[in-house]
């Protein structure tokens, strides 16, 4: 991939960071169309601290400024949301114009401790010969 097709957002907070997003960016030559892909972004939780829905607000309007408003590119994210009783992160979504598309598969992510052996960590996922 050429370095022009990829871009990166930092959002910062009291000089600190608190967002970040990598997107790769595909142009169409003939018809001067682009579009801005973001996957599992964008980052914005940090470790070990509360999570501020606010933050993530920030964040998806900050890459809708970026790549819709000022580069006129099409955005396509896919974050990596877990809602729970406190939060609605699609509610930040659809009130920041996002629209889902639909009877899209959104993917799976496994999260896996890794602090174990890494004998037990194949034994945990190879069963009979076969991946579990």
């Amino acid at each position: 991939m050429q370095e022009e097709n990829i871009s990166h957002i930092v959002l910062r907070m009291a000089n600190k960071i608190v967002a970040a997003a990598q997107a790769r960016i595909v142009r169409t030559p003939v018809l001067g169309v682009g579009a801005a892909y973001v996957r599992w972004g964008p980052c914005w939780q940090i470790r070990n601290q509360a999570t501020d829905p606010a933050v993530f607000r920030l964040a998806v309007r900050a890459l809708r400024n970026e790549y819709v408003c000022r580069r006129g590119l099409i955005l396509r994210i896919f974050p990596v949301l877990y809602d729970d009783n406190t939060h609605s992160f699609r509610d930040i979504l659809e009130s920041e114009r996002y629209v889902p598309v639909p009877k899209e598969n959104p993917g799976r992510t496994l999260i896996l401790d890794i602090s174990l052996p890494i004998e037990d960590l194949r034994k945990s996922w190879i069963k009979n010969g076969e991946i579990a």
